[in-house]
């Protein structure tokens, strides 16, 4: 018998987890949607099951259904909808009757428990089933009377009802659990040790380079003072007790001193960067062959050590133990920021894969507050305990190793790596709480047949095949244009900024600037998975770009007009604003979209070694480029910036709501089958509404 309804949704349960869910308007189907059956309810995913139009007689309905004997029933889609408006949806007296008659005195049971009816809210049947929309199956224990009901008959008596808390109530497929949220966070404390040992240098730079020169008995004007009685010549070393007697060759010392402390100073800073870009190149191999979770284990030893030879540096040579502390924890940040993206990003689901991708820009952001504000003088940033200001942030790498004891290994390297379905399961579920992990094990099924289908793939094969070209030069230039768009010459040289435009205390300005980059920072999870990660990195750019060209005319035009400081300021603060929304953010976790379980760990570490090599190119060159620029030096960012929005207006895709395997095809101009275009076309047309 054909289906003759108007318009309804119906559900047919499988005898195991799955199922299928269906879309009917005027006797056809207008969207199909693959479905699993989760404590009495299917979750509806992007998955195209049925032709776009197609004629829903009963015997063609179930020939491309998963099981051989479906049970059939009418049921209506959940709608998310606020409980304060629960009473306008309820159904009006007439149905209410109907309802009554149809059910008598039974009660609704279903897996989870009792569901009186007087707990249903009517939601009207007429609006579309949009991807992520939850449908009521048929529970078990339903009233038999509805069970033996013709689909003719079901289809005229029965309501569209649901309980009323459905929606705030139910798990979905982008459900936060305890676990995931631990191993998320687990995970960016790298990225917070990142952001510290990024900002950690600049305040105590007076300081430390005064103990340089006690150390290395090198004088600078304000590195010894003489002692109060003066009467032996004797000099008094700034922040001890003991005296002792100045260098043979004071004038030459001082002559010679600026340039050896500068030396020493720039290698203090730029180690870091060069200890990133060795270990970045290593993170696809470790990562594969210790896994995610161990791999983050084993490099916060790194951190651990490097954070203990800087806080032990007044009970040794100084220098050495400070430049060696900052290379070894470089070595650590540059296999950090490559595990810490690919682990989550491998753990979390399509709907929060963005917003929780952002976490990874906050934490950095997050971490290099914390250091400006403990780099005060009158916290940590003084002669007396700058040593343990450099060391703190190895505190949370001991935090980091005791709560990645608790975290499940990335189902996605389980199943596709090692091949232990069973074990990826279980890691699933505990992620997924309640939300069964079918869907995601499907996926991870294609993926791993198609990584199966190409060999293991190198850093030196990303640049010569043609199949990874476009995205690798993606990942690269989003890399470029973080660390060339002049971010980092803000935070290096604010306070100098600052001090220019005429503010009085220009370090407590610098700090706003990190309050402002970190709480932009949280707008922008939110943001990332609303907007699309394309739209926002546009709009960060061109932003950016407006704000650095307001920022030239500022600087350029201070000396004539006492009120352009005040331009500066807010283009600088602009600046970062921008930044956060895109351009900060997005790199960290796009590049992890962008390919397949295959090519992914050298993706990631070819795109890890360009962020960090930009990282020291600008930290090396920019004072050298501002001093020959002089006001002029933002301009140079701006036409930059210029040239990074084109590029990204015209090659970067959107990935939002997509599967790494759909991103991937998009690169390797794959023809999709006709269900994957689709699908895509559908993905498309949710993005824009």
């Amino acid at each position: 018998m054909s289906l003759q309804v108007s318009h309804c949704f119906v559900c047919v349960p499988n005898t195991g987890i799955g199922g299928a869910c269906f879309e009917l308007s005027g006797g056809q189907i207008m969207r199909g949607r693959l479905g699993f059956l989760i404590n009495s309810r299917v979750d509806i995913v992007p998955s195209l099951q049925a032709p776009a139009h197609f004629s829903a007689s009963i015997p063609a309905l179930l020939s491309f259904l998963p099981c051989p004997s479906p049970h059939l029933a009418l049921q209506p889609r959940t709608v998310t909808v606020p409980r304060r408006r629960a009473e306008e949806l309820r159904m009006d007296e007439k149905r209410k009757m109907q309802r009554e008659k149809s059910f008598g005195s039974h009660e609704l049971q279903g897996q989870d428990g009792q569901w009186s009816r007087e707990s249903w809210t009517v939601i009207g049947g007429a609006t579309p089933l949009c991807p992520g929309d939850l449908i009521l199956p048929l529970p078990m224990g339903f009233p038999s009377p509805l069970e033996q009901t013709t689909c003719a008959a079901a289809a005229a008596s029965l309501d569209a009802t649901v309980p009323a808390n459905w929606a705030e109530e139910s798990p979905g497929i982008g459900h936060l659990t305890g676990t995931l949220v631990l191993s998320v966070f687990t995970a960016v404390l790298g990225f917070f040790q990142y952001g510290y040992s990024l900002g950690v240098i600049n305040a105590p730079q007076k300081v430390i380079e005064a103990h340089y020169g006690r150390v290395l008995g090198i004088v600078s004007p304000d590195t010894y003072t003489t002692n109060a009685s003066g009467e032996d010549g004797t000099f008094l070393q700034a922040g001890t007790e003991g005296t002792f007697p100045p260098p043979a060759d004071i004038s030459k010392d001082l002559t010679t001193s600026p340039h050896i402390l500068t030396m020493y100073w720039s290698l203090s800073v730029s180690v870091f960067a060069i200890g990133g870009m060795v270990s970045s190149f290593t993170v696809g191999w470790i990562g594969d062959r210790l896994g995610r979770v161990k791999a983050m284990l084993v490099v916060n030893i790194l951190s651990i050590a490097g954070n203990l030879l800087m806080g032990l540096a007044k009970f040794g040579p100084s220098h050495i133990l400070i430049i060696s502390g900052r290379a070894v924890t470089g070595l650590y940040c540059g296999l950090s920021s490559g595990l810490v993206p690919m682990y989550v990003s491998e753990v979390s689901p399509t709907a929060l894969r963005g917003a929780l991708g952002t976490l990874h820009q906050l934490a950095i952001v997050t971490g290099i507050l914390f250091s400006q504000i403990l780099g005060l003088d009158f916290l940590l940033g003084n002669d007396k305990m700058w040593p343990l200001l450099l060391g703190l942030s190895g505190v949370a790498a001991l935090l980091q190793f005791f709560l990645l004891l608790l975290c499940p290994e990335s189902p996605r390297y389980l199943y596709i790596k090692l091949g232990k379905v069973e074990e990826a399961k279980k890691n699933l579920k505990r992620l997924r709480g309640n939300c069964d992990p079918m869907k995601e094990i499907e996926e991870m099924e294609k993926e791993k047949q198609e990584a199966a289908s190409e060999k293991k793939v190198s850093i030196r094969q990303l640049f010569t095949s043609s199949k990874y070209r476009q995205a690798v030069i993606v990942a690269l230039m989003v890399q470029i244009s973080q660390q060339f768009s002049g971010i980092n010459a803000i935070f290096y040289y604010s306070t100098n900024i600052f001090e220019r435009a005429g503010v009085d205390q220009p370090v407590y300005a610098t700090i706003g600037v990190g309050v402002v980059n970190t709480v932009f920072t949280v707008i922008s999870v939110f943001l990332v998975e609303k907007a699309g990660r394309r739209s926002l990195f546009l709009a960060g750019l061109m932003g950016m770009l407006v704000s650095a060209v307001a920022m030239t005319v500022g600087l350029v035009l201070l000396s004539q007009f006492a009120w352009m400081s005040y331009v500066s300021m807010v283009a600088i603060f602009l600046f970062v604003i921008f930044f956060e929304v895109g351009p900060g953010p997005i790199p960290w976790f796009i590049v992890a979209e962008l390919f397949s379980q295959g090519p992914r760990p050298a993706a990631i570490a070819v795109a890890g070694f360009c962020n960090w090599a930009c990282n020291f190119i600008v930290g090396m060159c920019f004072q050298y480029i501002a001093d020959l620029c002089g006001p002029y030096v933002f301009a140079i960012f701006a036409g930059l910036l210029l040239i990074f929005f084109l590029f990204a207006h015209f090659k970067v895709p959107e990935t939002k709501g997509k599967s790494f395997e759909e991103i991937a095809a998009v690169f390797r101009r794959k023809k999709l089958s006709a269900k994957a275009m689709t699908e895509l076309q559908d993905l498309r047309r949710s993005e824009e509404a």
